[in-house]
C-alpha cells in the first residue's frame, strides 16, 4: 500500500499509541515496461534485415548499373506518407539463401492523391526473378485491383522466372499462367502502368505487353 500511495503508511490496532506495522514507500524509479517485448524486438530486427534486401555484394553493383535499390525507388514514388502497406514481407525469410520478400515487393500506396496497387522487383534478390511466393503475392495484388478498380503500377526489373524453381508454379492455375489471365481481365477495366528499370525478359516480358 505504501508503495502504491507513494508515502509512508502506519497501521494502528485499537487505541494503541504505537503502530503495529509501518510501511515505507519505495520511491526508486520504475523500470520502463512500455518498450518492445523480446519477441517484438526480434521481429523488428528481422524486418530491418528483410528491408535491407539481398546480399550486400549485389547492392554494391546497383550504382554501377545506374539503378537505385528497390525500396529507395518506392520511397521516391510514394514518399513516407503515401505508403499504405506491404504484403508478404516475410515471404521466404527462412530460406537457406538470402531471398527477402522472395525478391518481389507488393502492396498499396497513394500517388498524387490517388490510391494505387503496386509491385516492384528487387534486383538484389536473384536478379529480380519470379518464384512461387513472389507469384502468390503478385496474384493477390492483381486480385485486390480487380476488386477495388484502383490503378496498378508495375515497377519492373526482372530476369523472368527463377530457373531452379519453375517446376510447379509456372503454368498451373495459381501460377504465372494465372497472372497472364488476370492481366487480360484487368485490361480495359483498370489502368495498368508499367515502368521498366532494367531487364524484363522471359515470363516477365508479358507484363508490359499487357
Amino acid at each position: 500500500m505504501a508503495t502504491h500511495a507513494e508515502t509512508e503508511v502506519a497501521v494502528y490496532i485499537g487505541d494503541a499509541d504505537e503502530p503495529a506495522a509501518r510501511g515505507e514507500a519505495d520511491l526508486s524509479p520504475i523500470e520502463d515496461d512500455l518498450g518492445p517485448t523480446g519477441r517484438e524486438a526480434e521481429l523488428l530486427e528481422q524486418i530491418e534485415e528483410i528491408e535491407a534486401g539481398g546480399p550486400e555484394k549485389y547492392k554494391k553493383q546497383l550504382p554501377e548499373q545506374g539503378k537505385r535499390f528497390v525500396r529507395d525507388r518506392i520511397d521516391l514514388w510514394f514518399g513516407e506518407d503515401g505508403f499504405r502497406f506491404e504484403d508478404g514481407k516475410f515471404a521466404e525469410f527462412d530460406a537457406d539463401d538470402q531471398l527477402p520478400a522472395d525478391g518481389l515487393i507488393t502492396g498499396a500506396a497513394e500517388f498524387e492523391g490517388r490510391d494505387v496497387h503496386f509491385m516492384a522487383n528487387d534486383y538484389t534478390v536473384k536478379r529480380g526473378s519470379m518464384a512461387a511466393k513472389g507469384v502468390e503475392k503478385f496474384l493477390r495484388m492483381q486480385q485486390r485491383a480487380l476488386k477495388t478498380g484502383k490503378p496498378v503500377l508495375y515497377l519492373m526489373d526482372s530476369s523472368g522466372g527463377r530457373i531452379d524453381q519453375q517446376t510447379g508454379f509456372f503454368a498451373n492455375r495459381e501460377g504465372i499462367g494465372k497472372y497472364y489471365y488476370n492481366h487480360s481481365r484487368l485490361s480495359g477495366r483498370v489502368p495498368q502502368i508499367c515502368v521498366l528499370y532494367g531487364p524484363c525478359i522471359a515470363g516477365a516480358a508479358y507484363t508490359p505487353v499487357f
